[in-house]
């Protein structure tokens, strides 16, 4: 696996993170959507199976990156709606 993410079927990537910290953290920073904003993207998650998801990514507000290093492609807002397939709190989280 590459530190961006492994194509493991035709529409699916996986992705995998080490996060620090207990595992109710972790499950926090992927789950709340102002924690999650900092790393990946923010978005309102209903937490069972089949609940909503939305992601909206926006590269230049991550913590890891200052606004003027963003690729002008990723400088606005790019939203995705998806389907929580899996949700096993603290241990598992799947979304389509």
């Amino acid at each position: 696996m590459d530190k961006y993410g492994t194509v493991i079927a035709p529409n699916t990537i996986r992705f995998e993170r080490v996060l620090p910290g207990p595992i109710e953290r972790v499950w926090a920073y992927l789950t709340d959507s102002e924690k999650r904003s900092k790393w990946l993207a923010s978005g309102p998650m209903d937490l069972h199976m089949g609940g909503a998801a939305e992601l909206t990514w926006q590269h230049s507000k991550l913590d890891t990156v200052k606004p003027d290093e963003a690729p002008e492609k990723y400088r606005n807002p790019h939203t995705m709606k998806a389907t929580i397939t899996r949700c096993e709190p603290p241990h598992l989280l799947g979304f389509t």
